[in-house]
């Protein structure tokens, strides 16, 4: 475990996370911007006036996701007083803050602490994640569920043995099941067994993966009994097949199609302006493992949970590239195992560098330092340009950037 945060160490790490809460809150109450909030929004009032399991739109039934989003929203919509852009919004905001949270404290436990608060503050300031939670998507709900599963996984891998944990995984699983469909456990599920194939831990009879098939079944039946009671045989076919099987092959009308190799040139974009990083991570020397003789034991103690992130986050990836349908918001989940990756690999190369100084830190660092430089002023310059008037809140944007 880290050790405790000295006294004169606390307003280092207070300032950066007090920054990262203000980021999350930026714009929160702006309008709703089409095409996906009005409809979130609209069947999230719908499901407050008229509980069901199967969400509406316009009275019209809409079973495209399963309904735990629209509860959440719908009941923070009457803890508030009713529906608004400021409640329907937050969900993802608290989404958002609690994965950067998640993130944190996973990365200062496996690794150190500033590892941790690096991890965090590269996912608030990724252009993708600061977009989808600023929005009223089911999305970042699903990214916040799916990161407390593979940090219940990881902790099970690595660390001990827990009944509370494997709860805490399955638990996790269930929900994003009931948020988002089947997507969600299985993007976990085909990064945690690519991991277990290629890495070989020690402890991976720890998850009790019959268990826990057994449990999500349970949790899949109790959905699709729940939609068959309220909406017949065609709502279960609508959700079951077309939602499902015909999005994954065919999504025509249904879904978002795009080629197999979309997300080469999206996940890039979704990642700025932490690019360099990337880059220097994927170089073959840091994918090497330990030798067989004097390795074997250290892996079994000290897992590595930077590579661990890499190779779920990997598999996650293929599994989405392998969907017709695809989205730059399907990126979410993820985010957070990639940027526990390079967190943790950002944090070990500065340390290497530390020492050095000027030139020395080579071409590398000072572009990623240029790339966040412009990232930081971009966002308020656009904003400028965009509305055509330097407002306070600008102002204070371009003025923290600079």
């Amino acid at each position: 475990m880290p050790a405790p945060v000295s006294t004169t160490q606390r307003p280092r790490y207070a300032l950066p996370l007090l920054g990262l809460l203000l980021l999350g809150l930026l714009g929160c109450n702006r309008g709703l911007w089409t095409p996906d909030e009005p409809r979130e929004a609209e069947i999230s009032r719908e499901m407050l006036l008229m509980p069901s399991v199967i969400p509406t739109l316009n009275r019209q039934r809409f079973i495209e996701k399963p309904p735990l989003y629209y509860w959440v929203v719908a009941g923070v919509f009457r803890l508030t007083g009713g529906p608004s852009v400021l409640a329907a919004r937050g969900v993802s905001v608290a989404a958002g803050l609690g994965t950067l949270a998640l993130l944190f404290c996973w990365g200062a436990s496996a690794h150190s602490r500033r590892a941790g608060l690096l991890a965090a503050f590269m996912l608030a300031t990724s252009v993708q994640f600061m977009v989808s939670t600023h929005w009223v998507l089911i999305d970042p709900l699903l990214m916040l569920s799916t990161t407390i599963a593979a940090w219940a996984a990881w902790e099970l891998l690595a660390r001990r043995d827990s009944a509370w944990l494997r709860l805490t995984l399955y638990l996790a699983l269930g929900l994003a099941l009931w948020i988002k469909g089947l997507i969600g456990p299985v993007l976990l599920g085909a990064g945690l067994l690519a991991y277990i194939v290629i890495d070989r831990p020690a402890h991976w009879r720890r998850l009790r993966p019959l268990l826990g098939i057994a449990l999500l079944s349970a949790a899949v039946a109790v959905l699709a009994l729940a939609i068959l009671n309220q909406g017949g045989r065609a709502a279960l076919w609508e959700w079951a097949y077309v939602n499902h099987v015909q999005r994954l092959f065919s999504p025509g009308a249904t879904g978002h199609r795009q080629p197999l190799a979309y997300y080469l040139w999206t996940l890039p974009y979704a990642l700025l302006p932490w690019l360099v990083p990337l880059i220097e991570a994927l170089r073959p020397a840091h994918w090497r493992r330990q030798s067989v003789a004097a390795g074997a034991a250290a892996r079994a103690a000290t897992p590595d949970v930077a590579r661990y992130g890499a190779l779920m986050s990997g598999a996650m990836l293929v599994l989405l590239s392998i969907s017709a349908s695809k989205r730059e918001t399907y990126l979410l989940p993820v985010l957070p195992l990639l940027f526990i990756w390079l967190g943790i690999r950002s944090d070990q190369w500065w340390q290497q560098w530390q020492p050095r100084s000027g030139p020395a830190l080579g071409a590398a660092w000072w572009l990623q330092v240029t790339l966040l430089c412009v990232f930081c002023v971009m966002a308020p310059l656009a904003a400028w340009i965009w509305i055509k008037s330097l407002t306070l809140v600008i102002l204070a944007a371009l003025l923290l950037g600079l």
